[in-house]
């Protein structure tokens, strides 16, 4: 299936956020508010699609001239361990290259650590808390080596 860019408050970014609620906020007692999406109008949002329906998503933000930040990525739970996820991090690593930027990175919930990991991601630091749940920075070079 294929990753496409989604332009923001589209119909098509209003069912990402819908996705992301389900799938990353509701399950921690949270909801995701008009706060959360501040600043989104300026990120770069994907979206992969099953009949017109959201199965995947994740969001881009330029950080510099040389990172490219991940984050909310999610594949719906009906959904996961079919490769999305891995169809995701492609996609990004290949916009960031298009783009110039030599590192990606995303502050990765622990359950998603190995994912990550056997992906090329290198953790950096210790473990942190964000939304009450661990997570790791985890970062990779997009350079030659």
């Amino acid at each position: 299936m294929q990753v496409r860019q989604v332009p923001f408050a589209s119909e098509l970014y209003h069912q990402l956020c819908d996705l992301r609620n389900r799938e990353l906020r509701l399950p921690l007692g949270l909801v995701l508010n008009s706060k959360d999406l501040e600043g989104e109008e300026e990120q770069i949002h994907f979206g992969i699609f099953e009949d017109n329906h959201p199965i995947a998503c994740m969001i881009l933000v330029p950080q510099d001239d040389d990172k490219l930040k991940m984050r909310q990525v999610c594949v719906a739970k009906a959904n996961q361990g079919s490769g999305l996820g891995k169809n995701l991090l492609l996609a990004a690593e290949a916009f960031a290259k298009e783009q110039g930027f030599s590192q990606l990175y995303c502050h990765a919930r622990e359950t998603a650590y190995n994912f990550y990991r056997n992906s090329g991601y290198i953790q950096v630091g210790e473990k942190f808390e964000e939304v009450g749940i661990p997570h790791y920075f985890m970062l990779k070079s997009l350079r030659v080596s």
